[in-house]
């Protein structure tokens, strides 16, 4: 859970001294994560997620329910209200230009569509996330380098298995992933592109930082 605690306790603590920042990430095992205003036994089967060991954890965020695992890297932008856009749509532009610009880079056709939707060759290829957690302004959102289509659709809570296979097969058409898209860079190589391209976006000298461990054990306690 410490990749969603980090950025929750960065927003929670946010005043307008403190840094905007921008964490990259990976999971280092898999978990679920609902959005704030959902209802847990309306959505997932959670006598499921328990046989598969699954976490599930709920954010500060509104939006879906997502599956998170080591083959996605996610991006997640803390920065003071008063220092993005006023207007939302703007807000989204300002943060998710870095991943359309990665995405172009590696030679996919890269947009921004519906104000918060990263596509990818008319493919979704994210789930993005954004909203005011006290003082914050904050977008989090991810690439899909690969997904497990089969157990996302596993732990949905659906009223039969004919609907669930529905699902499953819409998912697999409007939801893409830079494997199936033929994308061959690893991991590490589009974190750093991610970096670069948010120091290109967003025009802001940038501190490259490790978190220290009284940081990293406050993101755990705001997790848990």
């Amino acid at each position: 859970g410490l990749t969603q605690g980090l950025y929750h306790c960065l927003a929670k603590g946010m005043t307008e001294s403190s840094d905007d920042t921008v964490i990259l990430c990976r999971p280092s095992s898999p978990y679920l994560c609902i959005g704030y205003h959902q209802v847990l036994d309306s959505v997932l089967d959670t006598a499921v997620c328990d046989a598969l060991n699954l976490p599930i954890m709920r954010r500060f965020l509104g939006g879906g329910t997502t599956y998170l695992d080591c083959h996605q890297i996610f991006y997640q932008c803390i920065f003071h209200h008063s220092r993005v856009p006023w207007r939302t749509e703007d807000v989204y532009r300002m943060m998710l230009d870095a991943p359309v610009k990665v995405l172009n880079r590696i030679g996919l056709s890269g947009k921004l569509r519906a104000i918060n939707e990263v596509e990818a060759n008319s493919l979704r290829i994210a789930g993005i996330g954004g909203g005011r957690i006290g003082d914050a302004m904050v977008v989090v959102g991810n690439l899909l380098l690969d997904f497990n289509y089969s157990l996302m659709s596993s732990v949905w809570k659906v009223p039969n298995q004919s609907f669930r296979n529905l699902a499953m097969e819409t998912m697999k058409k409007r939801v893409g992933t830079l494997n199936k898209l033929g994308c061959d860079h690893t991991l590490e190589s589009l974190e750093s592109y991610l970096a670069e391209a948010f120091v290109e976006s967003l025009e802001r000298p940038i501190n490259e930082t490790q978190f220290e461990k009284e940081e990293i054990q406050a993101a755990r306690n705001t997790a848990s």
